[in-house]
């Protein structure tokens, strides 16, 4: 496990081989590590480079996407679109999604920028990365169809209506959907019609690369954790997110060998969000490994653990995930309040 680290990533050769991809020389392997890892993350969100730099540097794809909540000069609709495309094949960057999602700029949604009126002079290039509706183009169209049947949690049925409504027959009219850049940059496109099986096909094969890939380590580190962005947490050889940039509280926890697997283990199904049972013998250091990670991912939060005895009888549901409770405040008003798992 512990040549799986991602500080000991060969970052050269990865540099030459994403160079070679791409067919040109982006990235400068001689720059210093900081500055590397800060031209890969503004590259990762360049479409015709997401996929390639996700691909030679996906264990540090958590750094490389977490630099972009930090201050960085990267355009906002860009990391939207790039995180879109690489949060089916990897989980792991969830959290990132999440948290970009509630930037005060995002707050009414990616699209509010468009109006009524600018609607129609917006180009389908920039509507259809982002899946906006309310532009003429067949091709949004069936993005705005598909989006607002999820969002609204539409039987097939009535959103093949609509589409019928709107689209007209099924294959009848071109709806050419534009479907990211190639290495080269050039524009490629593909059927709407069958969006959703090129998406399942290209899902399925990405995974299959990623589980199949062996990357190139070195025996030693080639990063130093200095050089990990610091809303990164390095927890045995797992990027996770953290929550602050403030540095972590000395934690009570002594690493030895017997504790760095199970460590691991814990944070890399963490890291997929995941549930996890962790069993061992009494007193063996469940509770002080769960509070060790809680300081490591929330360093400025003095406890993350909500420790429920379920032995207790009086546990039921509504306690756990919440109920309606007399208003303490309105006579004859009934309140939700949250249980201790919300």
């Amino acid at each position: 496990m512990e040549a799986l680290d991602p500080l000991k990533l060969d970052l050269q050769r990865q540099v030459a081989a994403l160079n070679a991809a791409l067919g040109v020389h982006v990235v400068d392997g001689a720059v210093s590590r900081v500055t590397l890892l800060n031209s890969l993350s503004r590259l990762l969100a360049a479409p015709q480079c997401t996929l390639q730099i996700a691909k030679f540097f996906r264990p540090l794809l958590v750094d490389l996407t977490a630099r972009w909540l930090l201050d960085i000069d990267v355009p906002e609709e860009a990391r939207f679109v790039a995180l879109a495309l690489l949060i089916e094949t990897h989980e792991e960057i969830f959290p990132i999604l999440a948290e970009f999602l509630q930037r005060p700029s995002l707050a009414r949604g990616p699209v509010a920028f468009v109006t009524k009126e600018n609607a129609a002079s917006l180009p389908a290039a920039t509507l259809q990365p982002i899946l906006l509706a309310g532009y003429p183009h067949c091709g949004v169209m069936y993005l705005a169809i598909h989006c607002y049947a999820f969002h609204a949690n539409m039987p097939e049925l009535r959103r093949e209506e609509m589409q019928q409504q709107y689209l007209g027959e099924l294959g009848l009219e071109d709806c050419e959907i534009d479907y990211g850049l190639d290495e080269s940059g050039e524009p490629v496109t593909t059927d709407g019609w069958l969006l959703a099986l090129t998406e399942s096909n290209r899902i399925l094969d990405k995974r299959q690369e990623i589980a199949t890939t062996a990357l190139p380590y070195m025996a030693t580190a080639t990063l130093a954790p200095e050089d990990i962005c610091p809303r990164v947490a390095n927890v045995q050889g797992v990027l996770l997110l953290r929550d602050s940039t403030a540095p972590a509280p000395t934690s009570a926890l002594v690493m030895t060998p017997s504790l760095r697997e199970p460590l691991q283990l814990l944070a890399a199904q963490y890291s997929l969000r995941l549930p996890t049972l962790l069993t061992s013998t009494q007193s063996a250091g469940k509770a002080l490994l769960l509070a060790h990670l809680a300081t490591q991912l929330h360093p400025t939060t003095a406890s993350q653990l909500v420790v429920i005895h379920l032995a207790d009888t009086s546990i039921d549901a509504r306690s756990l995930v919440g109920s309606h409770v007399s208003s303490q405040t309105v006579p004859g008003k009934f309140e939700w309040k949250e249980g201790v798992l919300l």
